[in-house]
């Protein structure tokens, strides 16, 4: 029973954590004709589990949603603003969240690129929400690590145990 709690709140909770508030890096290339994005998402702060690719990228836009005020009982409370980037073709869209703070900045430099596009790409992160991606997702994502080493740390004094046996 202690191992399957352990297993919820120290893994699974934070990967839930890291995929509903993505850490995203994002890279742009350019081959001579066509402008590619591909979006490398994370969980845990550090392994990327999905990759998704847009060819030719022909738009870029951006979405803001406002917090709203949400009434309890007692009190109210204001939800967080949310942005994307909305990468785009004649076909389909990608969409990547983004922190509000960071939105305008990496819309610029996207913009830029497209405008002018370099052999060299252009790659950058985009976080979610500062405060939740970040702070909650990486110190939760610690305790997947500590999780990880002392699951290695018992199969290797397992290991041990058993080769000492077999002398």
């Amino acid at each position: 029973m202690a191992q399957s709690v352990g297993f919820i709140v120290c893994v699974l909770l934070p990967a839930f954590v890291t995929i509903i508030a993505p850490i995203t890096r994002v890279s742009l290339s350019y081959d001579g004709s066509v402008v590619s994005v591909s979006a490398r998402w994370f969980v845990y702060c550090l392994l990327p589990y999905r990759v998704t690719r847009l060819a030719p990228v022909t738009g870029i836009s951006s979405e803001f949603t406002a917090g709203q005020i949400e009434r309890n009982r007692s009190r109210q409370v204001r939800t967080e603003d949310t942005a994307a980037l909305i990468f785009s073709n004649q076909e389909q869209e990608m969409v990547i969240p983004i922190s509000p703070i960071n939105k305008n900045s990496a819309l610029k430099k996207v913009e830029a690129f497209l405008a002018a596009p370099d052999s060299a790409g252009l790659r950058f992160w985009t976080i979610a929400n500062w405060k939740f991606s970040l702070l909650m997702g990486g110190a939760l994502s610690l305790l997947a690590g500590l999780y990880f080493v002392g699951i290695g740390m018992t199969i290797v004094k397992f290991g041990r145990k058993f080769v000492r046996k077999r002398k």
